[in-house]
């Protein structure tokens, strides 16, 4: 049975990401919200993952903004995509990865993804793709953390505060001319829980955690465990968003935001 479901979901959700994408590309000049189809897919894919989302806090109102969350999964993505619109801000490392990478980037580039190389050298691009995303009016999704925590992690990771540079005018390009992003901009804090999988209560079991975390799984057994699992709830919780003009520097809005989530993940403050 685990077999035959993890089949049928590869197949269905490989459809569903080469379909859609193609759609939009070829619709998107003529949709009056261009951010239909990206958002259908992403709901999309969760309903083949069996994943229940019980959306917390928040709405996101349409407003322009920044959105931050921990990070647990591959399926971050189509969980945050699911209810918050905006460009994803992802590693470059995965278009690097054999047979998945190719579509990923391809995928990627569909649905406006940023695919960012973490180095110190290609700092001042990424700001550069960032700000200039941000200055078309449209919002961004990323993960600050960097990385996925594994089942026994119920932490939540300091968040890196090297992109928020651009809210507090210390980014520059590869030419180092100062990036200016020229509207006002939230942050909005996102706390992603895993709740039950497979029947299991996530929030105390570790095994069943980890089957929807990633982090030091091996990516073939970390897609094989999502593949193959009856279902899954998540819990996602939206707080208020935070004005960059309340604070000082990049290191506290950042320090700020992790805190926020932290509180909702493991209740500390």
């Amino acid at each position: 049975m685990k077999v035959l479901r993890a089949m049928g979901r590869a197949v269905a959700a490989a459809c569903l990401l080469v379909g859609l994408p193609l759609a939009h590309a070829v619709a998107s000049p003529f949709l009056a919200d261009k951010k239909a189809l990206p958002r259908l897919l992403h709901r999309k894919l969760c309903d083949l993952f069996n994943i229940k989302i019980n959306y917390k806090g928040d709405p996101d109102d349409g407003r322009q903004k920044i959105v931050v969350a921990n990070h647990l999964s591959s399926l971050d993505g189509f969980v945050m995509g699911s209810r918050f619109d905006g460009a994803f801000v992802a590693m470059a490392d995965i278009v690097h990865w054999p047979v998945v990478g190719p579509l990923a980037a391809g995928i990627g580039k569909g649905l406006n993804t940023m695919f960012i190389e973490r180095t110190k050298a290609y700092l001042p691009q990424a700001h550069f793709k960032i700000t200039r995303t941000l200055n078309r009016g449209e919002s961004i999704i990323f993960f600050p953390e960097s990385h996925t925590k594994n089942g026994k992690s119920r932490d939540v990771g300091q968040f890196k505060a090297g992109l928020f540079k651009i809210l507090f005018n210390e980014a520059v390009d590869r030419d180092n001319k100062p990036l200016t992003v020229e509207r006002d901009l939230l942050v909005q804090p996102v706390a992603i829980r895993v709740i039950e999988v497979a029947g299991k209560d996530a929030t105390t079991d570790d095994a069943a955690q980890a089957l929807y975390c990633w982090g030091d799984t091996h990516g073939i057994k970390h897609f094989w465990n999502i593949l193959s699992c009856p279902g899954m709830t998540l819990e996602v919780t939206a707080l208020p968003p935070l004005n960059p003009k309340d604070f000082s520097n990049r290191l506290d809005l950042a320090n700020t935001a992790q805190k926020m989530v932290r509180h909702v993940i493991i209740g500390a403050p």
